[in-house]
Order: C-alpha cells, then structure tokens, then sequence
C-alpha cells in the first residue's frame, strides 16, 4: 500500500524499473480519471542496449484502468532502467509495483512489493531535492537518481546538520550518464535518519530506496520532494 497522487498528470516518471532475476514482475498501471478516452505512450528508457526499442501506446477508456507488465516490451536488457508515460489527451494518474524476491530463489523464498507513484510533469526541470530522513540502516542502492537530460552530468549528496549543508563523502560530482538511473550507496552509519538534500547539474528524478527495517525484508520506494 502506498499514498495516491493529490493531483493528475499528463506525463508520470518512474526510476525504479530493474530487469533481473530478483524482479518477478514489474507492473504499471494507468488510470484515467477524465470523461473522453486517451492514448498512453509508455516508453523505457536508459537502458544498456541501443538496438532496444521499448515503447508502447495504449487506449485508456474514460473512467477505466490498464495494466501491463515490463516484460510485455520484449526481453528488456539486464540492470536499471527508467520508465516515462505520456497522455496524448486529458491527465492520468499511473502508479508503479515492482515484485521483488527478497533473497536468493527456493522453495522458503519471500518476496516484496513496493507500491510508488512516478515524478509528474512538473517535477522534471528540478535539479534539487530533498528527504526528510535517510535510511534507517546503511545500506547500497539506497537512492535511485534518474538524469532526465540528453547530457551527462554530476550529483552530490549533502546532509543537514548544525553546520547546514555537508557534502557526504563518496557522494560528491558522482558521475550521472545521460537518460540513465544512477544507484547511489547510503552506508556511513552518520546518514543514518540525517535529513538529505540530492543536488545535481542535470534535471533529476529522485527515488529512495529503502531497507524496510528490523525483521522486515525487501525494500520500499518513495519519491524524494522536490526542492
């Protein structure tokens, strides 16, 4: 379960997608809250392969919902990767869940689902964003950084203490190639629940990335605020 959206969209980012053995599905889900139907562009990008082409356009019926799944595009190439959909018509709200196994395959596996909403149009010219609170434990991949510009760039990571902003570490100029989701590592135990601000010269989407806590396995996404 997860918050929904206060306002709709024509255009919704997710910088979670992943193509590997972990990911059993990957599923997004358009709504379309309008009173005419509207055609949905869905289109994977900064992903590793150039001669892949993963783009689809679906009808949403007015009042209606539509599902699919990641691996209706084809064999989408392994590691991270971005998702944009676009409303040739009215606003539509579009939700993301990723299944994850939470450890190696077996037959005593268990799996996670994480529930998130995508960065609307309005959200894709910030270069600043900020978190309340960083992770509750150290831990890789614990921010999702998406470089929504045709140029590479850079991102730092600063934390909010006594002395205001504080570059972190390991976290400053990391490098941000063009349309592509950068995983950026939270392992200085200092960071720890310590407010963060993601900094960068590229417009960006940001996504934390969680462990879910003591006793809990897998992960949970949620969208950085910008500014």
């Amino acid at each position: 379960m997860a918050l929904g959206t206060p306002a709709r969209s024509s255009e919704w980012v997710f910088a979670d997608g992943e193509s590997s053995p972990a990911v059993l599905f990957e599923r997004y889900t358009i709504y379309n809250p309008g009173v005419d139907d509207v055609k949905v562009t869905s289109v994977i990008i900064g992903v590793t392969d150039p001669n892949f082409i993963g783009s689809r356009t679906d009808t949403v019926p007015a009042g209606g919902v539509l599902s699919f799944i990641a691996r209706e595009f084809g064999k989408v190439p392994a590691g991270r990767h971005a998702l944009v959909a676009s409303s040739d018509g009215g606003p539509i709200v579009v939700e993301q869940a990723i299944t994850r196994s939470a450890g190696a395959r077996s037959a005593g596996d268990s799996y996670t689902t994480s529930v998130s909403l995508g960065a609307p149009k309005e959200f894709e010219h910030t270069s600043r964003w900020s978190i309340a609170a960083g992770p509750p434990a150290p831990a890789k991949a614990s921010l999702l950084v998406l470089n929504l510009s045709e140029l590479d760039g850079t991102v730092t990571v600063k934390a909010l203490g006594a002395a205001g902003e504080t570059p972190v570490a390991g976290l400053t100029s990391v490098p941000l190639p063009n349309g592509a989701v950068t995983a950026l590592d939270l392992t200085d135990p200092a960071l720890v629940g310590a407010p963060l601000v993601v900094e960068s010269d590229r417009a960006i989407i940001v996504l934390r990335f969680y462990v879910r806590g003591p006793g809990l396995s897998g992960r949970t996404a949620a969208l950085a605020l910008p500014g």
